[in-house]
């Protein structure tokens, strides 16, 4: 049995997607046959974590820059220690020298190396973030990063893209785990349409235009009355709930905050449709793999989405608005309700979910044996 070492910044905390799909991403390496190990942060700890083992690798700074090079140095310590380690399977580290430095270790040690990167292209994301230890952390990897292919086998991405800074790419999907997903009970009669908007609240989830887009729909004698439902918490909320305020939308617009189990089930039973990320393209991004698309199709929630993304074009469960910050006609999403309502089916949706998106899939295509 093959054993490998998921390295990433996760941090073991329920609240957070990455970390759900990281896990969902572990079980599935797990059930196609291979013993994992992978690191992840609890308070300020650095651990390895083998099933119900924990190993402490070291404390981290509270210093972003500091925090990512003690990182690298107690995984080269690590590394350095352990002759089982078959392949490492990276989330996407910024590259700086200590960071190939690793890279050369794990390579002399015949380990086959694999990096993720969750957004590609990132320069983007990462020349309009207000952290400046992010813009030095950055400037630092645009130097390094074509380095790496002297060591990497191959890199994985969400794009479309074969080949990334020299190396191969395989491009895979966001995955889910349909096995652990309650299914919504879908009302096919309600009078009303509850929009479910599901994420962590920054700018590239474009909520804000949805908003705007309901205030339009309003103003035009609205003939279905449409209520948005906005769970996460992030650096847009306060900033989206002004926004809603200003245009008197208080008793439509709902910001629910963060919300796990019973409570965040109840919420999907209410409502009629979801909602997908609606501000990719500020990133840059011309297609996506959304998780959030991924929870709603395993849960039965038919929903709105803006940019392209993989098997979508002929879902009948999916409606595409434009992509881009003009408003959204909402007219059409109530169209878009009532023409599914007439032949919804549960089972068809979480079949094209375990179909297409099944996370065992993916990630025998990311490890690439």
């Amino acid at each position: 049995m093959k054993k490998i070492l998921y390295i990433s910044t996760m941090k073991l905390d329920i609240r957070s997607g990455v970390t759900k799909k990281i896990l969902q991403q572990i079980e599935a390496l797990t059930e196609l046959g291979y013993d994992v190990a992978y690191t992840a942060i609890r308070e300020n700890s650095y651990l390895i974590v083998r099933g119900d083992q924990e190993e402490k690798l070291g404390d981290l700074s509270n210093s972003s820059i500091l925090y990512n090079l003690q990182i690298l140095k107690l995984l080269k310590k690590y590394i350095t220690s352990k002759n089982d380690v078959d392949i490492v399977y990276i989330r996407k580290l910024f590259c700086n020298p200590i960071f190939l430095s690793l890279l050369r270790k794990m390579k002399k040690k015949g380990i086959k190396i694999i990096e993720e990167i969750p957004t590609y292209p990132y320069d983007e994301e990462c020349k309009q973030s207000s952290s400046k230890a992010l813009h030095a952390i950055f400037k630092v990897d645009k130097l390094c990063r074509n380095k790496e292919k002297k060591y990497i086998h191959h890199y994985v991405t969400y794009s479309e893209d074969q080949e990334i800074f020299g190396l191969p790419a395989v491009p895979i999907l966001n995955g889910i785990n349909v096995k652990i997903i309650h299914p919504i009970q879908f009302n096919t009669q309600s009078q009303e349409i509850n929009i479910l908007c599901l994420a962590a609240l920054e700018y590239w989830q474009g909520y804000d235009r949805l908003i705007r887009s309901l205030a339009e729909y309003k103003k035009n004698a609205a003939s279905v009355p449409i209520f948005l439902h906005i769970v996460g918490d992030g650096t847009k909320m306060e900033e989206w709930r002004q926004l809603a305020m200003n245009l008197d939308l208080e008793d439509c617009v709902f910001f629910h905050g963060f919300l796990d189990s019973d409570k965040l089930d109840n919420i999907f039973n209410k409502c009629q449709l979801g909602c997908a990320p609606l501000g990719a393209s500020r990133k840059g991004l011309k297609k996506i793999s959304s998780l959030k698309v991924k929870e709603y199709i395993a849960r039965g929630l038919p929903f709105i989405y803006s940019t392209p993304e993989a098997y979508l074009d002929d879902f009948k469960y999916a409606l595409k608005v434009n992509d881009d910050e003009n408003l959204i006609d909402l007219s059409k999403v109530v169209h878009f309700y009532r023409n599914i309502s007439s032949s919804y089916n549960l089972e068809e949706m979480q079949k094209f979910a375990l179909d297409h998106y099944d996370w065992k899939k993916q990630m025998h295509l990311a490890i690439g044996e």
